[in-house]
């Protein structure tokens, strides 16, 4: 995905389609970074005492991914709107210096130093609005490239399932994605780059039951599955199997999948594609998913799985069974 100014990420209407005004979340992302980076330059003016201090604030802040995805933002507009972008963004920035001035409130020295350690905790992900911090975090080109490497530098927040189970079950989510709402407490949705991307992930808690409804341990479960069985139970759905594989997730048996299968709406028609880890525990199963779709009869779709995969190995890899 490139280019910050689309209407949406998503080449195609999925479920659970944005609402939100992308281009109004950006700049208001933006605003947000270059009112904060003025307000270190008037600390730096008013209390010429501070300045070491301030330089080492300021280096904090632009070399974090939050700030090189503000200046992405910015040079996406300037690039296709020229110089009027850069006219319409001077003028943004005066008028909301305006309103912070009122907000910000740099009196004293003491003032001046607790603000300049908000910056450096900003610097490590404490943004108090998470829009802002979920989109400023996307648009950083290599998280976009690479989107594993948020959840690598620790750019993610633990999620505690809001299912109600004997465990509280929990696991890392780069702060970039976010949780959508869900009519059932064992299923919870979330959606990358912010709730404008092509790709959505359930995280689905469930008894461990047969083909019957029955209740059967989750490792004879497990056991139970095997490639001949659910490439031919998919065949009958008009699902095709692309991978599987029996694996171990934190100790805990698990099965890793990937699927292609047709999919239409409202008349339009796509390829869905996505990758399932399954983990085994006592009586339940966590059921980890990523979707996202392509032109019909295109590889896209199962292209960009295959880019998310690392990222999903390793938000499935950290999930955690607590006993409450």
């Amino acid at each position: 995905m490139t280019g910050t100014w689309l209407a949406s990420a998503q080449e195609l209407a999925v479920p659970g389609s944005p609402k939100s005004d992308l281009r109004l979340e950006l700049m208001q992302s933006r605003t947000y970074c270059r009112a904060m980076e003025r307000s270190l330059g008037e600390i730096k003016k008013r209390f010429p005492e501070l300045e070491a201090q301030v330089m080492v604030s300021s280096a904090n802040w632009q070399s974090s991914a939050f700030a090189k995805g503000c200046r992405a933002i910015e040079e996406d507009l300037i690039r296709q709107a020229g110089e009027k972008g850069r006219q319409m963004l001077k003028e943004l920035d005066e008028k909301s210096w305006a309103e912070v001035k009122k907000l910000v409130r740099l009196d004293g020295i003491d003032e001046a130093r607790d603000y300049l350690d908000l910056v450096n905790r900003r610097s490590k992900g404490e943004i108090e609005i998470d829009m802002v911090r979920g989109n400023l975090l996307w648009q950083y080109k290599l998280f976009q490239t690479e989107p594993e490497q948020e959840q690598v530098q620790g750019y993610v927040e633990k999620i505690t399932h809001t299912a109600k189970t004997k465990w509280y079950v929990r696991f890392d989510l780069p702060m970039s994605w976010k949780t959508e709402e869900s009519p059932k407490v064992d299923l919870m949705s979330f959606r990358s780059c912010y709730g404008h991307g092509p790709v959505w992930m359930t995280a689905y808690v469930i008894p461990s039951i047969d083909g019957s409804g029955t209740p059967v341990p989750a490792n004879e479960l497990f056991e139970a599955y095997n490639e001949a069985d659910l490439r031919a139970e998919y065949r009958t759905l008009g699902i095709e199997l692309t991978a599987f594989m029996k694996t171990q997730v934190n100790g805990m048996p698990a099965l890793m999948f990937t699927r292609d299968q047709p999919f239409e709406q409202l008349g339009t028609k796509a390829t869905r594609a996505a990758q399932v880890i399954r983990v085994y525990k006592d009586d339940h199963v966590v059921n980890f998913q990523i979707n996202t779709l392509g032109p019909e009869g295109a590889k896209t779709a199962a292209e960009r799985i295959k880019r998310q995969e690392p990222l999903f190995k390793m938000i499935a890899g950290s999930v955690q069974l607590i006993t409450r």
